[in-house]
This record gives structure tokens, C-alpha cells and sequence, in this order.
């Protein structure tokens, strides 16, 4: 029964991928072992037969809004071990090891063939041959030597393009580095999330600081369920939700540990230790922690912007052009105290006015003031200034991780939002000719296709596609547009989202489009993949519940 089950989840996998036009491969490193997966996007349900469709896949009903939903299919290829077995093998480049343990080794190539081996032992070459053409795209985690080896699996995969890190990683990496090396935040992370006699884990796993926090913060603010939401994890950086709680509890959590350190039945360890954190928090830790907690909410934005199961490629530059011009404005030019009528009340904000109105605490023989008059604005400058040298790093790490000339960010022609806000101004004829070249690069290097008049003709079709895909009173007078966009852009703003994917897919069967515009459009929409969260779940253990041998 178990062979049975196999060679049916195999079969529905090997036509899944046959019907596939482009796959994705995902890497993740579990050592000592490495798991590759795959993702494949397929036609429509309509123009597949009910046997095509695999047991495992999953829809995409975003990418569908003409009710003609799209079948995807993800699962895993296979894991191998890539433990060193010598001490002469330590004197290899790394990547190359990594890549005998894929290639030379034939580890994917044997995987694939093994997915397309039948219950009798045959393999189907020129369908495994076909399945390694169809990768456009390859996306790994964190490790830099990865992408070195991505490069090297171009030998098997012509077809090979895109070469993805994951993003989200690469924000939170930039954050945590640059943070870290400030000394006025690495003290906030210290006093809040330090393992041993951090304020946050004290909270988390102790019952006694729990309910005496409750009856506090009923007493000061009248809500006892604020502390139920604090999260605390060792091994991650993101913290962001846990700081602008703080900022909202600073005074119950001062009081709190002002009780902690007058009581003499509890333990003296836990009463110093309660002494010492509430004397931490003085005016320039009070100025760090609404700081810290403002950067952070605002990275944190971005990362979840590629935290996705289905992250939009086309609105990545934009996406990173707004946080830059945010975290600038609110960090480098001082705005982050800012107040007034339609303006976000930032942590700063309330933990400095918090801060202000508390008057001073008394524990044991000695007085403590969260906040002095006299000192206040001098240390707000200058933990803005050691916050803004901070943002400084982060934005010119975001840069390095996502340079503007990549063959990636040449998707954001697919943005019809971005070519919106160009139309408005007085740069339309620069964005046009910009958009023509993004749309040449995606159609000679993604596609292989040579310039000739056809890409060109392609290149003009898009810009009129770009502009028939704008909200029709922002259009200019007198262009039409097809009734199917016209119903899916109304149903698109009344779920108050945008989806480029389904407006191009609009566009793509329009009569007039080129050939070469429908390839481009299907390649935009299924080819490049971002490493997905839910594949990094996957372990050896799945592989081998999976039928993988490793």
C-alpha cells in the first residue's frame, strides 16, 4: 500500500512539473544535512485534467480573480549529507564542497532522475532532462557561499537566471548587526532580553512577577492583560512587537521593580537584581528604548514585506525607496518627535512622555528619577545622533543586499503603482524610457531572447499596458480599456490591495498582445520565486516522511 501511495504522489509530481513552464529550487542548510525543495506553478485548473492535479498542491486564489484559480505545487527534492569526513577536505573552498555534495556528485541530478523513475525501475531521461530545463530561479538562505554555489548549478540548469537570497534574512541581519554595535541599544537589549536576568525572560517564566505586574498596571493604567502579550525567544532578533509594549508599560515595569528591591522576603539575588535594572533605566536608557523600539517597528515593516508566502517581486524598489525615505526622515532629520494632526504617535513620543509625568520613586533609602529635566535634551541628541549613525548602516547594508542594478529589481516595470505615481508628475518620459530598458534586460538576460524589432515592439506594448492599467480617472482622456481589467481593478480596490500578477495576467489576453509580452507576463508571474518560509520548515526528517532518501 505504501509503494502504491508512493508511485501515485510521484506520478501526479512528474506531470505537475511537465506542465510547469518554470521551477524553483529552494536550498536551506540543516547541518550537517541540506534539504533542496521545489516549487512549480502550473496552468489553470481549467486546462488540466483531474489526474494532473497533485494531492499536495495548493492555490493561489490571488493570482486568479477572473474565478480561474492557479495550481501550484511545492514538495521536496531531496537532502544529502554535507558533513566534512576528513581533515584534508577542510582545506577546500567551501562553496566548491557544497557543490560536489550537489553536482559532482550528481545529488540533484540523481533526485530528479529518481523522481522520474517508474515502479519498475525505468527512468524517464528526457522528461528529467526537461524537469532541470524548466529551472529559471534559485533561492538560498543566509550563507554567502550558496550563492556561490547557485552559479555552479548553472553547468545542469541552462535555464538558470535568478539567483535569490533570502531577503527577509538579509533585513533582519542588517538590523541585528547594526543595532549590536551601538552601545546605547546593545544596553536596552542587555537590560530587556539578556538570557540570564534579563527583565523580559524574569517576566516571561515567573508566575510571582507576572501577577504583581497585573496588579500594577490595574492600578496605574487599568489594564491587566498587556503583560500577557510579551514574547521572548534566544536564538531570534525580532523584538519589536516586545519594545513598544515596554514603551507603553514603562511605569508599571519601573514601580514593579521598585517592589521587587524594597521587599526583603523575596531572595537578595532577585533583589539586586530588580535594584540594578530599575537604576539601568535612567533618562538615557528611557531615550535608547523608544528609539530602538521606533527602528525596529520600522525594519520590521520591510521584513515582512518579504516574510511572505508570495512576495511580489515588482514591488521590492519600491518597497525599500519608501522604508529609506522613512527611517531618513524620521532618524537623520529629527522627525521622530514630531506630533500634530494626522502624524503617527511614535514610541519616542510616549515613553519620553511617559517618562516626564512620573514622578520620582522611591525603593529601599534612595530616590530614582526615569527622567531628569536638566539632562534630558542633551542626551535626546545624542542618542538620536548614535540611532541615526545607526540607520546610516543599515540603509547602506540594505544597498549592498539589494543593488539597484540587479537583474531582480528589474521587475519593478511590473509595478502599476509606481508607474501611477511617475504619470503624476513630470517624470513620465524618464520612468517610460527606464521601464523599456528594465523590459529589454528581463527579456535578453531572463529570456534569452535577442534584440530584434520584436523585444522592441514588446518594449512599446508594455508602456501602453502600464498605462491601460491605471484607475481610469487617472488615465488620460480618450484611452480605453478592456471591461475584464475594468471589473477586476474595481474588485481589486474594493479589497483594498493591489496584485500586479493578476492585472498582467488581464493584459496578457488582450488581443493585441505580442508573443513575446504573454512569455515575458508568464515568466514575471510564476518564474521568479523568493525563498518561502514555509520551505525553510523543511527537515531531513520530511524528506525521508516524503519517500526522499537521503
Amino acid at each position: 500500500m505504501v509503494a502504491v501511495m508512493a508511485e501515485v504522489v510521484r506520478s501526479r509530481t512528474v506531470a505537475a512539473i511537465a506542465d510547469s513552464d518554470f521551477v524553483t529550487l529552494t536550498f536551506d542548510e540543516r547541518k550537517p544535512h541540506t534539504v533542496c525543495n521545489y516549487r512549480c506553478l502550473l496552468a489553470t485548473i481549467g486546462h488540466c485534467t483531474r489526474d494532473v492535479i497533485p494531492s499536495t498542491g495548493w492555490v493561489n486564489q490571488s493570482d486568479s480573480p477572473m474565478n480561474e484559480p492557479s495550481l501550484g505545487h511545492e514538495g521536496i527534492v531531496g537532502a544529502w549529507c554535507t558533513a566534512v569526513p576528513s581533515l584534508e577536505d577542510l582545506d577546500e573552498d567551501y562553496s566548491l564542497r557544497i557543490c560536489d555534495a550537489c553536482l559532482a556528485l550528481d545529488e540533484v541530478v540523481a533526485a530528479v532522475r529518481n523522481l522520474h523513475k517508474d515502479a519498475h525501475g525505468q527512468v524517464d531521461e528526457q522528461a528529467a532532462r526537461n524537469a532541470l530545463d524548466k529551472v529559471t530561479s534559485v533561492a538560498v538562505d543566509g550563507a554567502p557561499s550558496m550563492l556561490k554555489t547557485v552559479a555552479y548549478m548553472q553547468r545542469s540548469c541552462p535555464r538558470l537566471v535568478l539567483r535569490w537570497r533570502d531577503a527577509a534574512h538579509a533585513v533582519r541581519l542588517a538590523m541585528q548587526k547594526a543595532c549590536q554595535s551601538e552601545p546605547m541599544l546593545a544596553e536596552v537589549r542587555h537590560v530587556l532580553f539578556e538570557k540570564d536576568g534579563g527583565l523580559v525572560p524574569q517576566l516571561k517564566f515567573s508566575n510571582e512577577w507576572k501577577l504583581k505586574l497585573r496588579a500594577i498596571s490595574n492600578v496605574v493604567s487599568g489594564n491587566q492583560k498587556l503583560f500577557t502579550q510579551i514574547a521572548w525567544s534566544a536564538v531570534r532578533f525580532d523584538e519589536s512587537e516586545t519594545l513598544r509594549l515596554f514603551c507603553q508599560m514603562l511605569l508599571p515595569v519601573a514601580l514593579l521593580l521598585a517592589g521587587q528591591a524594597s521587599d526583603k522576603r523575596i531572595s537578595p539575588k532577585l533583589r539586586g537584581l530588580a535594584a540594578r535594572t530599575l537604576e539601568s533605566m535612567n533618562t538615557d536608557f528611557v531615550v535608547s528604548l523608544g528609539l530602538f523600539a521606533d527602528l525596529t517597528h520600522e525594519t520590521q515593516r520591510l521584513l515582512r514585506i518579504f516574510d511572505s508566502d508570495w512576495h511580489d517581486p515588482a514591488i521590492s524598489r519600491r518597497c525599500l525607496a519608501n522604508v529609506r525615505k522613512r527611517v531618513h526622515s524620521l532618524f537623520l532629520e529629527g522627525r521622530i518627535l514630531q506630533e500634530g494632526p494626522g502624524l503617527e504617535d511614535t514610541c519616542t513620543c510616549r515613553v519620553v512622555k511617559a517618562a516626564l509625568q512620573c514622578g520620582p520613586i522611591y525603593y529601599m533609602d534612595k530616590v530614582h528619577y526615569l527622567w531628569t529635566s536638566r539632562t534630558g535634551r542633551d542626551k535626546y541628541m545624542r542618542g538620536l545622533q548614535g540611532v541615526g549613525q545607526v540607520v546610516e548602516v543599515i540603509l547602506e547594508r540594505l544597498e549592498a543586499e539589494f543593488p539597484a542594478d540587479s537583474l531582480e529589481m528589474a521587475f519593478s516595470c511590473f509595478d502599476v503603482r509606481a508607474a501611477y505615481e511617475a504619470s503624476q508628475g513630470s517624470s513620465w518620459q524618464l520612468y517610460e524610457a527606464k521601464v523599456v530598458s528594465q523590459v529589454h534586460r528581463l527579456l535578453r538576460e531572463g529570456l534569452r531572447e535577442r534584440d530584434c524589432e520584436d523585444t522592441r515592439k514588446t518594449g512599446r506594448f508594455f508602456v501602453s499596458a502600464l498605462v491601460q492599467l491605471m484607475p481610469r480617472s487617472k488615465r488620460q482622456a480618450g484611452s480605453s480599456k478592456p471591461s475584464t481589467q475594468s471589473r477586476l481593478n474595481t474588485q481589486l480596490r474594493m479589497q483594498g490591495r493591489e496584485d500586479n500578477r493578476a492585472l498582467f495576467q488581464v493584459a496578457s489576453s488582450w488581443p493585441d498582445a505580442t508573443p513575446m509580452f504573454r512569455r515575458l507576463t508568464s515568466f514575471y508571474r510564476w518564474g521568479p520565486q523568493l525563498y518561502k518560509g514555509q520551505l525553510r520548515q523543511q527537515t531531513p526528517a520530511d524528506a525521508r516522511a516524503a519517500g526522499v532518501c537521503i
